[in-house]
């Protein structure tokens, strides 16, 4: 799958909707490259990308650190190629404090879900 590609990760992206009855359902559009298409997405992977970012929460762990995330939680989205945490994760607190939640990523979550991050940061 891979909708975004490794290069745009951590970018801002839009999901540009063209379902005109063909196999394509969304384009990925990247604004930090000037609006350039990155790629076509199915339904199936629209949904796992909506699905993930408004009850997540992007983390920024480095790999010499990853076993540590694991245990408090953090997940490795394979087609995102990025760690993330649920928000009802119960060690989010320690993961926050890990230094491993960006103010980049805080943004994003409020931005999409309209609300105050849940804990303070």
């Amino acid at each position: 799958m891979g909708v975004l590609r490794e290069k745009h990760i951590g970018h801002d992206t839009d999901i540009v909707y063209v379902d005109d009855g063909g196999p394509h359902y969304a384009k990925i559009i990247c604004h930090t490259c000037g609006d350039k298409f990155v790629s076509w997405a199915s339904k199936d992977e629209i949904v796992h990308i909506l699905k993930r970012i408004t009850s997540t929460v992007d983390l920024q762990v480095p790999y010499t650190e990853k076993d540590q995330a694991k245990k408090l939680g953090a997940k490795w989205d394979v087609q995102s190629k990025i760690w993330y945490t649920d928000l009802y994760n119960p060690k989010l607190k320690e993961l926050v404090s890990n230094g491993w939640l960006t103010q980049k990523s805080i943004a994003k979550y409020e931005r999409l879900n309209n609300t105050p991050f849940p804990i303070d940061k």
